[in-house]
Parts: C-alpha cells; structure tokens; sequence
C-alpha cells in the first residue's frame, strides 16, 4: 500500500474562545486570539478497494473518534489569521478475522484478531472571517479557509495462534481547510462557539514491515 487518501471531516463542539485584552503597543483595533476545542470526528476517505470484504466492518470503526483542536492568532476589525493544530483519534480492538495459510498438505484456515490505532494530526495556517448576525454584535458567522500539512500515524497488532505481530503505517503530505461556525459573546474577552471544521489530505504512506 503506498498512497492513501486521508479525509476528516472534524465536528468540534463547545469551543470555548478567548479573546486578550490590547496592550499598550499593539494598535487599537488588534486583538489576540487563543482557542480550543474538543469534539466528534467523522473520517469520510473511501475504504480501500483492495481490503477484504471481512476486514470491512473493522475499518468503518476507525472512521468513527474524537477530535480536539487548538489556535492562536489576532484578528483586526472582521478578519482574523490562525495557526491551528488538529488532532483526530480512532481505534478498532480484537476484531476477528480468518484467512489462508498455504502448507504442504495443502491450505488451512487460521483466525485471529487485528487492532489499529489511528491518529491524523493537521496543522494549518487559516484566514477568519466574522460576520456580525445581531445589531449589538452578540452573535456572529465564523467562516474559514486554511492550507498547512497533515501527518498519519496507524499502530496495527495481529494476533493468531498464539503469535502476534506489529506494524505501524505513516506518511505526510498536503492539506487544506474549511470550517463554518456560530461565535456568541459571553462577556468583553469570552466567546461560546459551536464549529464544523472540514480537513482533507492526502499523504503518501511508509510501512515498517515489508510487503504492506
């Protein structure tokens, strides 16, 4: 396996955002920026052609996990610029599977289970764009765009017979970014945000165990 489209769409919730206070060298109209996130992730890539149709079911369970985010950045009047570090997690354990051993009598069935730990981490550079939806500016329409780097990382463990066996998956490669999300002011220097942010990638894959 040598390539691999990595595709998250992370939807991030209870984003708590804190604006800080100007100080007394930086223009009036510029504030800083710092955030962070935590949330439900859902991974949208196709599963690949060549997985076994019995090996299905263990994949789609790593499309499902848990995402967290962090930014820092400044914004002058309704536009802002980030830097973003994105993390989404997901695991399949001890799920069952057989296959074909060729022997000298001829083939046998073995079974045995597979475990995979799958992080994709993705940091990003990001333009903001806050468009006010209340007359007091209570409210307001986060819109994003971003391009950086993503980096994918999978732990795998087969066990059969006894033996088991280990192998790890990563690479690197080109993203990009968009997110929508409603900013709601809670006091001066406090915001309440609910965001969905779509991260795509694709990264270029290296095993540490021959043949894969």
């Amino acid at each position: 396996m040598k390539k691999i489209y990595t595709t998250a769409a992370l939807l991030l919730l209870f984003v708590l955002t804190v604006n800080a206070q100007n100080t007394a060298n930086t223009p009036s109209n510029i504030k800083f920026m710092a955030s962070g996130s935590y949330g439900l992730g859902f991974r949208t890539a196709k599963i690949d052609a060549s997985v076994p149709p019995q090996l299905e079911n263990h994949f789609k369970e790593l499309r499902n996990g848990t995402a967290f985010s962090f930014e820092l950045g400044a914004k002058a009047e309704n536009n802002g610029f980030t830097l973003s570090y994105s993390q989404f997690s997901s695991s399949s354990k001890d799920y069952p599977f057989t296959t074909s051993v060729p022997g000298p009598g001829g083939p046998t069935t073995a079974s045995g289970t597979i475990s995979t730990s799958d992080k994709i981490t993705v940091i990003t550079g990001n333009w903001i764009s806050f468009t006010p939806l209340s007359k007091n500016e209570t409210v307001f329409l986060t819109s994003k765009l971003g391009i950086g780097a993503i980096s994918y990382r999978s732990d795998n463990n087969l066990s059969s017979a006894g033996s088991s066996s280990s192998f790890e998956l990563s690479g690197t490669g080109l993203a990009l970014a968009g997110g929508l999300g409603l900013d709601f002011k809670l006091s001066k220097n406090v915001y309440f945000a609910v965001n969905g942010d779509y991260l795509n990638g694709r990264a270029k894959l290296k095993s540490d165990q021959q043949g894969l």
